[in-house]
């Protein structure tokens, strides 16, 4: 029979002690089998076999890191002893000491100023963040779609996947900075009925890029509006200059730019020509 994985004990009344961040991982199956003898006859006795499997509770890589903001990917392992409801990450300066403990999320685990709503399977979710009292700090939260599903409809044998993204306008990441992850993930026991906190012990680094230079963009645009008025054989060479700032702040506002980041370099019948 081979043992328990390390950290897990079986007490004498053959109750499984489960620790939530055991010391060792065993995420392939191990059978166990599983013997109770009866005191007042050990001819009779009972066998009964079982499976066990030790994974963390949560676990997290970067996908991308973008100047405006970096995506990650979350596994989530629901197991007998815990059902996950929520991730948290804390996102730090790389030259800052980190803790491994709850205490270290304690500006990130507040129920009322993160999600509570869960959002919609099969997207990219976008995490609640807030820099922290801790210059270089930032807590990013939120709540996984399957929360409201029971415990008892969960299999908890197949690893959830969930894509989440963290932006820089909440966070204040600086340029050419790296940047270090921590999380942990929220649950219940169902044995107890009681909110429990798994802080992970791996991580993942990040380098914010720095943001690219602009450059002008040539492009034609294709208006419908009466050629008569921006002729300048019509109207004139001012009536035509008319025509070009109001064709600026039109194609502004289409835009979402600043109208002096917009130049008419040419119109004519038929094609209005932008920059």
């Amino acid at each position: 029979v081979p043992p328990l994985p390390a950290g897990i004990e079986m007490s004498g009344e053959g109750n499984l002690q489960t620790p939530l961040t055991p010391s060792a991982l065993s995420p392939d199956p191990i059978e166990y089998m599983v013997t109770a003898t009866s005191r007042e006859d050990t001819f009779k006795a009972a066998s009964v076999d079982f499976s066990m499997s030790v994974r963390e509770s949560v676990t997290c890589n970067l996908l991308n890191a973008k100047t405006t903001d970096i995506t990650g990917q979350c596994t989530i392992n629901d197991a007998d002893n815990f059902i996950s409801e929520q991730v948290f990450m804390l996102i730090s300066q790389a030259t800052l000491p980190l803790t491994f403990d709850v205490s270290a999320f304690q500006e990130c685990y507040t129920p009322s100023v993160f999600l509570t709503r869960a959002p919609e399977a099969g997207t990219t979710v976008d995490m609640l963040c807030q820099q922290t009292s801790d210059p270089g700090r930032c807590c990013c939260g939120t709540t996984f779609p399957w929360k409201d599903v029971a415990p008892v409809d969960r299999n908890v044998r197949v690893p959830k996947q969930l894509t989440v993204r963290a932006r820089n306008m909440d966070c204040g990441w600086a340029f050419y900075s790296k940047y270090v992850t921590q999380y942990m993930v929220v649950g219940q026991q169902p044995e107890f009925s009681t909110e429990t906190v798994v802080v992970s012990n791996s991580i993942f680094e990040f380098t914010v890029p720095p943001r690219p230079a602009a450059e002008p963009l040539t492009f034609e645009l294709k208006l419908d509006i009466p050629w008569d008025q921006c002729n300048p054989e019509i109207v004139g060479t001012a009536g035509a200059e008319k025509c070009k700032q109001t064709l600026a702040l039109e194609t502004a506002e289409l835009l979402g730019a600043s109208v002096d980041q917009i130049v008419i370099t040419n119109i004519r019948d038929g094609t209005d020509v932008l920059r």
